[in-house]
């Protein structure tokens, strides 16, 4: 369910970036307030992956690739022939090659991570938990913390790259294996609270008053609010048990949905004059019409894609035995 609550909002991030030199100041607080708890979505998508673990699979590594790339050329030719979209083949590359060209950046490192996983399972094993500890605040210094208070940062990407997915899903396993601090249990609810007053309160401040335009520099992946946010809002769902299959079949279809949405919000767009009844209106259709595609697809061409899976594994195996 908390899956499905990301990646929603991270739609709706989407659906609102067009918007973001707006002078109407009431639309300018509601991006950033939805920027403020949606933001959290990625940083949570990958704690709960490393607090469960992912489980190392050629067949699912190898059924990701494969529909990542039916949908990129798929919308790709969609965008040439109905949105009349001129062809440029830089773009043209990269919806051929996705992956490699990170034409989806959350794609991209969760496909790297994903390869990695198994190493960094077995690492995550084998270190003593002090030096866990040592890894996980040295990352946070230079990744969380100094992007945080000097408005600046090392990687230049926002923190959406492998460094702080890799930091999320460490974290996860961190938590997973010796459990939330105390501090987290005691007080997760205050946290969440007080760190999102301070993303709102400080971003509103900047864009209104110095920038004029939206201004999201403590609502990125790499802000230690965001990071400390997601923490216990996760924890908090943790404490919530109950069981649903219709949730967890939903929740399978959140990849394709993620690669999906991107076309279907370039042909839905939200109107200006009636932006907050259109803003829904175009949320609830990508999320909703992009799980249908999905169903559709795994019903016309499942069996197909499963053929692929399995070609690539045989191609894969017959490398291997001759490398």
């Amino acid at each position: 369910l908390l899956r499905m609550l990301c990646i929603v909002g991270i739609i709706g991030m989407h659906i609102l970036r067009p918007f973001f030199e707006t002078q109407d100041i009431l639309k300018t607080e509601f991006i950033l307030l939805w920027n403020t708890f949606a933001n959290t979505g990625v940083t949570i998508f990958i704690l709960i992956s490393g607090y469960y673990g992912i489980r190392f699979k050629w067949e699912r590594l190898f059924s990701l690739i494969t529909i990542i790339f039916f949908y990129s050329v798929t919308t790709h030719i969609l965008e040439l022939t109905l949105l009349h979209r001129p062809l440029d083949y830089k773009v043209l590359l990269s919806s051929i090659f996705p992956v490699c060209t990170k034409k989806y950046w959350f794609i991209t490192c969760y496909i790297v991570l994903y390869a990695l996983s198994p190493f960094i399972n077995q690492g995550v094993e084998a270190i003593k938990q002090i030096h866990f500890k040592a890894l996980l605040l040295t990352l946070i210094l230079f990744f969380v913390i100094a992007p945080t208070c000097f408005i600046t940062e090392i990687l230049g990407d926002n923190g959406k790259g492998i460094i702080n997915m890799l930091l999320a899903y460490l974290t996860g396993r961190y938590l997973a294996k010796y459990g939330f601090p105390e501090i987290i249990k005691k007080h997760a609810v205050s946290f969440m609270i007080l760190c999102f007053t301070i993303i709102f309160s400080l971003n509103s401040a900047v864009s209104i008053f110095v920038k004029h335009h939206v201004f999201l520099q403590f609502a990125r992946d790499n802000s230690a609010f965001i990071f400390l946010a997601s923490i216990c809002v996760f924890y908090c769902f943790l404490q919530k048990t109950f069981y649903s299959s219709f949730v967890n079949k939903l929740a399978n279809y959140v990849f394709s949905v993620y690669i999906i949405h991107g076309f279907l919000i370039k042909v839905f767009l939200v109107r200006d004059d009636f932006f907050f009844l259109s803003f829904v209106i175009v949320i609830v259709i990508a999320c909703v019409l992009s799980a249908f595609i999905e169903f559709l697809r795994r019903i016309a061409l499942g069996k197909v894609f499963d053929k692929v899976v399995s070609l690539m594994i045989s191609v894969k195996d017959k490398v291997v035995e001759k490398v």
